[in-house]
């Protein structure tokens, strides 16, 4: 707080450039304030945001200058703030592991779910993974060479070194909801390691100019997709035999981008998504599963 003007960054901020950082708490006005998720106020030049984010649960009526109804960037929701494509969206070096060689690190049961910095933590935290390591190649043991001799004792043969021990892979949890034959709704941690199939065209308008992403059977099947209202909650559907299942609901980013709820399906066709909201409206996009 400065001169009666409050922000999750500082109260007052001249001409810069403030990156690569996020605001979780509730701003807290003073008596007579000027009140912002990031800055209170501005003194001459504006300063430049790359790459930040704030809370706009605990900061609903709050913009991220108190001193413009109009700067940007929109705050997200705090559900929105502990997912980590709302950080790699924006560019950040951020990955799910502690070991992972990133600048942060994301893990839902340290630090309350949002991004740490890897570089204060000395160890894995509890209950957060590591990198799967790469199985290592067996070393060929040479067979024992016998060399006979005249009597028939037979000669010792070099016992062959134990095979090497495989590290165990990760467990994530994960949890399934059957929403057709041969189709389910996947949600959990494993998400959070699943890589999304991303659309190079924004959400169509209609199921004729919608755009479609190719995914594979029997995988957990994300898609990202742009062209949606920026920093709302919308409503996703999938249509199984002539009718719309809810498959759940997403948060868009400030750039209007969002990942879909994670679904797997063993059955190969074309899925029909469906995207609604308030500000998004009406949106489709298409899954070819081979």
């Amino acid at each position: 707080t400065v001169n009666g003007q409050a922000g999750g960054i500082a109260g007052v901020a001249e001409a810069g450039t403030y990156s690569n950082a996020y605001v979780t708490g509730s701003v807290t006005p003073p008596p007579v304030s000027q009140t912002g998720g990031l800055l209170g106020g501005v003194i001459g030049t504006a300063p430049t945001f790359d790459q930040l984010v704030w809370n706009l649960t605990t900061n609903s009526t709050l913009n991220a200058i108190g001193s413009s109804s109009s700067a940007p960037p929109a705050g997200v929701s705090a559900a929105t703030m502990k997912l980590i494509s709302s950080y790699k969206d924006l560019g950040w070096s951020i990955n799910p592991y502690f070991d992972g060689g990133t600048t942060w690190a994301i893990c839902s049961t340290y630090n309350n779910g949002y991004p740490y910095l890897v570089s204060t933590v000395v160890s894995n935290p509890s209950g957060c993974a590591l990198t799967p390591t790469p199985d290592p190649v067996p070393v060929p043991v040479p067979t024992p060479t016998v060399t006979p001799t005249p009597t028939p004792t037979p000669q010792p043969v070099s016992p062959t070194d134990p095979p090497p021990v495989q590290p165990s892979e990760p467990v994530f949890q994960e949890q399934v909801r059957p929403v057709a034959p041969g189709v389910e709704v996947v949600s959990g941690e494993v998400i959070t390691v699943t890589v999304p199939v991303r659309s190079d065209s924004p959400a169509g308008t209609t199921l004729r100019n919608a755009p479609r992403v190719l995914a594979s059977t029997n995988e957990i099947i994300r898609v990202s997709i742009d062209g949606l209202a920026a920093s709302s909650d919308v409503r996703v559907a999938m249509k199984v035999n002539g009718r719309w299942v809810r498959l759940g609901t997403a948060s868009t980013g400030v750039k209007g981008r969002t990942t879909l709820p994670a679904f797997e399906t063993s059955v190969p066709g074309i899925y029909e998504l469906r995207i609604k909201g308030k500000g998004t409206g009406t949106r489709y996009v298409l899954v070819e599963v081979r």
